[in-house]
């Protein structure tokens, strides 16, 4: 039996992620909508 691919998906509006990076700064990073160059608009912010 052949398995399956999953299809990638882009993450939605409002989707995000916080990690601690290797600077020993959480980092935080939102996707907020779609750049007028059709690239998604990623937000940042590192304390």
């Amino acid at each position: 039996m052949a398995r399956e691919e999953k299809k990638r998906t882009r993450q939605p509006n409002g989707a995000s992620s916080i990690y601690l990076g290797s600077d020993g700064k959480w980092h935080g990073r939102v996707t907020v909508g779609v750049k007028a160059n059709g690239e998604p608009d990623r937000r940042h912010i590192e304390r």
